[in-house]
């Protein structure tokens, strides 16, 4: 039994068929490398991050019974049981909370470490924020804050309007939903989810600065593909799980595999970060005051006590209202109602583009209470003008990953088109001529959207390319022979 698949030979053809079990299967070993470095010594990750991360096993090895029942006893594939399917989505909600707390509590503790000591008085040092004062919750009274408010929540709103005679007396809306529709307790379950994965990203991006291991940002990149996957999944339910658009599903296991193998390669570079400080002392004497200062807490950041959890679960809830009801207004019902692929990838791109622009195009730190320019933001790092600084090295890499990336992407696409449309394209036919127009628009911007992430993997392969080189092929050695050159005319 095909626990994970929903497409069968009739949709993707037999080739293709369970090819999402397949990724998601091929995703496993990367996940677990990840899992060992992140666990490492040299990474110094949080404690509850650490255990969240690991905790996402229980989720993947508790959807292989919940899809056995659900295909076995229901007769349906796990995304339409909603008791099921709820439950065990459950978990990965459990495992991205603690994920994000943990670092939430970590920046608190180290931003109030670096405050204490650049003070270097005892008083100041007494008043700093302790990160095991009782303003701290623990990651297990966090998580049960958190199940219990949203538990809470999502009953109360769906008994309510169930009294009330459904949405349509309720709510006034005229529409109904189909049998399959997710309920809204396993909707607060997956608004939660990316929620907590959105500001676990934003918390990795600013942990980087404020632990002195820059490569942390390596994995707030990483995470990004799981963004994607989990858009792929909400889109899916969005459109009542539509067997139309059931290609979103191999689409969510290949996002995955691209996380996890992203994942292990930023943990790998987190572990063996030469350049990392030990000591919060050391951090906060360096470079003075400056050092201190880029080490105070973003104002956006949340205080990893009670009311974190509580103001999460609440958030969660009324945004599951407005996805579930809201998609019963008739605009919303009309954009629903015709599934296709256009439609679905709008609904997974726009929004992971968006945050993606707030984590990584934003200012990780804030100064003050106010956030304040940080130098090396993500649009300053990422151009080819960085690339240039590696000289041969960055020229080197640059065309490495430029050719692997259409190595990948352009069969990648082939095959995506075959699994989405169940027949491979006829360039002789005009109407696959006319459909060859529309998907190139829409690879021609995903390849686009993906610049800056070609760029990054450019900039993180330099350094390496310039170690094989000899160490030779950087910027400034070409300008020391430059130099020599002239001074020997």
């Amino acid at each position: 039994m095909d626990a994970w698949s929903v497409t069968g030979g009739t949709t993707l053809g037999a080739r293709f068929a369970g090819i999402e079990t397949k990724l998601f299967q091929a995703g496993l070993p990367p996940y677990l490398v990840y899992l060992w470095f992140l666990g490492a010594p040299e990474t110094r990750a949080p404690e509850a991050s650490n255990f969240g991360a690991r905790f996402l096993l229980a989720f993947v090895l508790a959807t292989i019974p919940a899809g056995v029942v659900a295909k076995t006893t229901y007769g349906d594939v796990l995304a339409n049981v909603d008791v099921l399917h709820g439950a065990s989505e459950s978990l990965l909600t459990c495992s991205n909370f603690l994920f994000a707390f943990g670092f939430a509590t970590a920046i608190a503790a180290e931003t109030a470490s670096a405050s204490a000591t650049a003070t270097a008085a005892a008083a100041a040092a007494a008043a700093a924020p302790d990160s095991t004062s009782g303003d701290t919750a623990s990651p297990a009274a966090a998580l049960l804050a958190l199940v219990a408010v949203a538990g809470a929540g999502a009953a109360a709103v769906a008994g309510a309007v169930a009294a009330a005679g459904g949405p349509a007396s309720a709510l006034g809306l005229e529409l109904v939903e189909p049998a399959n529709a997710l309920s809204l307790p396993t909707w607060v379950v997956h608004t939660s989810s990316v929620a907590e994965w959105c500001l676990a990203m934003r918390l990795i991006y600013a942990y980087a600065d404020v632990s002195g291991n820059r490569e942390w940002r390596s994995l707030s990149y990483a995470m990004t593909p799981f963004l994607a996957s989990a858009f792929s999944a909400c889109a899916f339910h969005l459109f009542y799980n539509a067997p139309a658009i059931n290609a979103l599903v191999p689409l969510q296991a290949l996002a995955t595999f691209g996380g996890n193998v992203g994942c292990a390669v930023a943990a790998y570079r987190i572990s063996n970060f030469n350049g990392a400080v030990d000591s919060a002392s050391a951090r906060a004497s360096d470079d003075g005051d400056s050092t201190a200062n880029r080490r105070q807490k973003p104002s956006w950041a949340p205080t990893p006590n009670v009311f974190f959890p509580v103001k999460l679960g609440v958030s969660s809830v009324l945004a599951a209202c407005v996805v579930k009801y809201g998609s019963l207004a008739a605009p919303a019902h009309a954009f629903l109602s015709t599934p296709t692929y256009p439609k679905a990838l709008a609904c997974i791109f726009i929004p992971t583009l968006a945050w993606s622009a707030v984590v990584f195009g934003g200012d990780a730190i804030a100064s003050g209470g106010n956030e304040k320019k940080d130098s090396d933001s993500f649009w300053s790092e990422l151009s080819m003008e960085k690339v240039k600084t590696y000289g041969k090295s960055g020229t080197i890499a640059y065309v490495v990953v430029e050719l692997a990336f259409w190595a990948i992407a352009f069969p990648a696409a082939v095959a995506w088109y075959r699994v989405a449309d169940g027949q491979w394209l006829d360039l002789s036919d005009p109407a696959d001529k006319a459909k060859l127009v529309g998907a190139g628009a829409v690879f021609i911007n995903g390849v686009r959207a993906l610049v800056p992430l070609r760029l990054a993997s450019a900039i993180a392969l330099a350094p390496y390319v310039e170690e094989v080189l000899g160490g030779g092929g950087g910027e400034d050695e070409d300008e020391e022979e430059e130099e020599d050159a002239s001074s020997n005319t």
